[in-house]
């Protein structure tokens, strides 16, 4: 069963749903008043502030209805996931940085708690997600505070025909999951709504190296179950005006297995979100967005060998406006921001909360071969100016060559827990801030058989104030120490061969970081120019697919580099690699699509950690099958 954290959220999330309803059959209502005009064709719609990306190329990822957003990087990206194990914590370093360097935005709205700056993907499922793209390299003149190693857009919408939906998957070590959706049109509006449940034990083996002989264990104390809903409504005032309201309720109770080192644990994890978002879109001559949402957030840890309960509550309530104007080749784009976060936990000493506010001004010149784009962001904090970010960018298209460039001055402002937790949060920490850059080079060539595209970035970072805690007095506590240097290089390539009616398609990503300290915390800091804590020098991923009619055959092997454990190098987990396969077959029969999956995961059965002690499953299989009527 699904445990809440408090009984705060279970109270509410019964309003917020006939909230939600009302709305639909207000829209519904309005509908029979008006002449009735179909819905065209749904397609996921990026923000006004997200299509003025410039000089930085996304990496798209492909949903997948079994798979969370950690797993989903981990297997489609170069980007290095902070994995503790199984359904547990995910977080991301991009480009070195750190995992509240990344913001992550869901339909225009940022979710990076406010209270220690970080999502954990391991809690976004990839069924509720229609679109997922990262933007790698510092983006704060567009996407604000935090996003100083980049970007992750996600998106849900409705969709353009009349649809049910329903899976049932089943996995190794106990993992069990139903999910169901369904989609209808209503003239002007169409409604989704999503629900899954999951469930697993996680008691997979694994060798402990923590304890002499090395013995084969199993992992205890890791079960986990989760339950969410995501609804997506859309009402087409007008053709070029529409409402969009978004509603995404999720619990997850997980049970925190322990460490290689630890002998049991009895810790447990729970955690609740309600997230709503209204957007209204107007298209013209002058583009106009506005969007408001809630946020709410809560986490309880209980550890009761240690005598901790710990609740930790946030609320966020968010304004955006966005306007865009096209006047011949020049592109004007505007953004106000107005963000109120407010946090309750016991080790701040009281509710703390905390006003944002922000102005984002751009200029896109669009030639016949490329585009050139300044940019320019400035937010208050406690009332006060905090260092603004700006960026300058291009883009220049020769036949089938691209060439881009991205220039960009950075800042993040401290979260909560840097700020007020008690002992160690410091209200006098400043805003870390920097500079990256990065160049590009892409090309790109198909025809009706063949096509290939291949891109090679390089970048380079450099931020100060970097906040670390450290120990001071015994006490460890948050300071503006670090100055961190980062730097290396990124490549994709993509080819596909169509022969004998098969299609075969080869993707082949990864990247190569190099990110140090440049600047002492003391005397005795030995960490001056070594590499920083779980950052890989390397990471790679190889993906093969063949399809042929109703057939879908496919390999994917990621080969990860070893990551150093302690500040001056003298502890590290050594490099790993893993390799999956997975089958689909799809048919259709009484009017029903059908689709089989199966896939073994870590073929090899190899042994390995991603953070030190936290053992990942060895191989493990999965099976689901899927229904779209």
């Amino acid at each position: 069963m699904i445990f809440l954290a408090n009984k705060t959220g279970a109270r509410r999330l019964p309003l917020l749903a006939l909230v939600f309803v009302l709305g639909s059959g207000i829209g519904l209502l309005a509908q029979s008043l008006d002449s009735l005009q179909k819905l065209e064709e749904t397609v996921v719609r990026p923000s006004l502030r997200q299509d003025e990306v410039t000089g930085q190329t996304p990496y798209s990822l492909k949903p997948q209805a079994a798979q969370s957003l950690s797993d989903l990087l981990q297997r489609q990206s170069p980007f290095y996931i902070k994995s503790y194990g199984a359904g547990l914590l995910g977080s991301i370093s991009l480009r070195g940085s750190g995992a509240a360097h990344t913001s992550v935005f869901w339909n225009g709205v940022n979710l990076q708690n406010p209270m220690n700056g970080q999502l954990d993907f391991s809690l976004v499922p990839g069924f509720f997600l229609d679109q997922a793209q990262v933007y790698s390299g510092g983006s704060g003149e567009l996407f604000g505070s935090g996003a100083l190693g980049g970007v992750i857009s996600l998106n849900s919408e409705v969709k353009a025909a009349n649809q049910t939906e329903f899976a049932a998957i089943l996995g190794s070590f106990g993992q069990a999951s139903g999910q169901a959706g369904l989609n209808r049109l209503f003239g002007k509006q169409a409604f989704r709504i999503r629900a899954f449940y999951s469930k697993a034990e996680n008691n997979y083996s694994f060798i402990n190296r923590g304890l002499p002989g090395k013995p084969e264990q199993t992992l205890e104390h890791a079960q986990q179950d989760a339950g969410g809903l995501l609804a997506d409504y859309r009402y087409q005032i007008k053709e070029k005006q529409s409402l969009d309201l978004h509603y995404w309720f999720q619990q997850n109770k997980r049970f925190l297995p322990p460490t290689m080192l630890e002998q049991n644990s009895v810790a447990e994890q729970n955690d609740l979100s309600h997230r709503v978002v209204g957007e209204f879109r107007h298209s013209g001559k002058l583009d106009f967005l506005f969007r408001a949402a809630w946020l709410h957030d809560e986490l309880l840890y209980l550890n009761p060998a240690a005598n901790i309960h710990s609740n930790s509550i946030n609320d966020g309530l968010i304004q955006d406006l966005e306007f865009r104007k096209q006047i011949k080749r020049h592109r004007l784009f505007a953004s106000l921001h107005n963000t109120y976060y407010q946090a309750r936990q016991a080790a701040y000493g009281e509710t703390r909360s905390q006003w944002r506010q922000a102005l984002d001004v751009a200029h896109t010149y669009i030639a016949k071969n490329g585009k050139v784009r300044t940019a320019l962001r400035q937010e208050l904090w406690k009332g006060k100016a905090v260092p603004f970010a700006a960026s300058l960018s291009g883009e220049l298209n020769l036949k089938n060559i691209q060439l881009s460039s991205h220039l960009a001055k950075l800042y993040r402002i401290p979260n909560f827990n840097d700020l007020y937790w008690q002992p160690g949060g410091n209200p006098d920490i400043q805003p870390e801030e920097g500079f990256s850059g990065e160049v590009g080079i892409a090309w790109k060539k198909q025809n009706d058989v063949n096509s290939l595209q291949t891109k090679l970035t390089a970048y380079t970072s450099l931020i100060d104030n970097w906040i670390i805690w450290l120990p001071e007095n015994g006490i460890w506590s948050a300071q503006n120490i670090r100055q961190v240097l980062s730097r290396g290089l990124e490549y994709r390539l993509e080819a596909g061969h169509l022969a004998n009616q098969s299609y075969w398609k080869l993707d082949f990503n990864g990247s190569f970081t190099l990110t140090e300290n440049q600047k002492a915390s003391s005397g005795s800091d030995l960490s001056v120019g070594k590499q920083l804590i779980y950052v890989p020098y390397w990471k790679h991923s190889l993906g093969l697919t063949w399809n042929r009619g109703n057939w879908k055959l496919g390999y994917r092997h990621v080969w990860n580099g070893g990551v150093y454990t302690s500040a001056d190098n003298s502890s590290w987990i050594l490099p790993w690699q893993t390799g999956s396969f997975t089958t689909d077959y799809s048919f259709g029969l009484l009017g029903t699509d059908f689709s089989l999956r199966g896939s073994i995961e870590n073929i090899s059965n190899t042994q390995y950690e991603i953070m030190e002690w936290r053992p990942m499953p060895g191989r493990w299989f999965r099976l689901s099958i899927h229904l779209k009527i």
